[in-house]
């Protein structure tokens, strides 16, 4: 009895379906990574993730190039590469202008401190060494304030008396004082620590001198609305070189 050729056309179709290709494995691992990527804004700890991501789905586009017709997943690896690409050089560039900021800031409340205290306004200069909360209004009653606190008065007193203070006090008119290079930059999720050093030219006893000023400021996390945040002075020591 002849076949009926309604019953042949099924088995014709099923012989041109494309046979299974499993999923590249290393496609999948370059997925997942760039999935992961975005942690690397959070941490410089977490830059290896995206840079595994390139990695893994590299080699997952070079596995499939070579075998396209026994294993699967381009299309899973093309999008693990551009999320492991876009975050891996987000992350850096996010740290340095993050960087950046910060040490404009640092310079910029150093420049004010160095200015209270060459003008001789102790009382201005040594209320930046206290975090903003506890720090007085910096204008007129800062007079009054030390006038009626005894122990504030002596505190000032003390740190005064230190060498580096009475250099700066004592400095001559002419002296100057240049921003020279930063030699600490440590930032967590609590605060950020700045160590900038400045060199001073100045005369003494008909002398010119040079001496390297260091500042260690920092400020603690969260920050006001300004994103200034509350920086203070918590060292500032002095040395005949340069730390660099």
């Amino acid at each position: 009895m002849a076949s009926s050729p309604e019953l042949a056309a099924p088995a014709a179709e099923d012989a041109e379906l494309p046979g299974y290709r499993p999923l590249c494995t290393w496609a999948v691992v370059g997925l997942v990574s760039g999935v992961l990527s975005p942690v690397a804004l959070s941490s410089p700890v977490f830059w290896s993730i995206p840079v595994f991501g390139v990695v893994a789905s590299l080699a997952a586009l070079l596995q499939i190039s070579r075998a396209e017709e026994a294993v699967s997943g381009r299309g899973i690896a093309i999008a693990g590469l551009m999320l492991s690409l876009l975050f891996g050089v987000a992350g850096p560039v996010q740290d340095l202008s993050y960087r950046y900021f910060v040490r404009g800031m640092a310079r910029e409340f150093g420049r004010e401190w160095f200015d209270y205290i060459l003008a001789g306004d102790l009382m201005k200069a040594h209320q930046l060494t206290f975090s903003e909360a506890m720090r007085q209004p910096l204008d007129n009653t800062l007079i009054e304030y030390y006038a009626k606190n005894p122990e504030s008065e002596q505190a000032m007193q003390n740190w005064s008396r230190r060498d580096v203070i009475q250099l700066l006090l004592n400095a001559s008119e002419d002296a100057e004082i240049q921003y020279h290079q930063n030699v600490v930059l440590h930032s967590d999720n609590r605060m950020d620590q700045i160590g900038d050093e400045y060199v001073m030219r100045y005369t003494e006893d008909g002398k010119e001198k040079v001496t390297y000023i260091r500042l260690s400021i920092r400020r603690k996390k969260p920050f006001d609305r300004s994103g200034r945040g509350d920086w203070n002075l918590f060292d500032v020591t002095q040395s005949p070189v340069s730390s660099g």
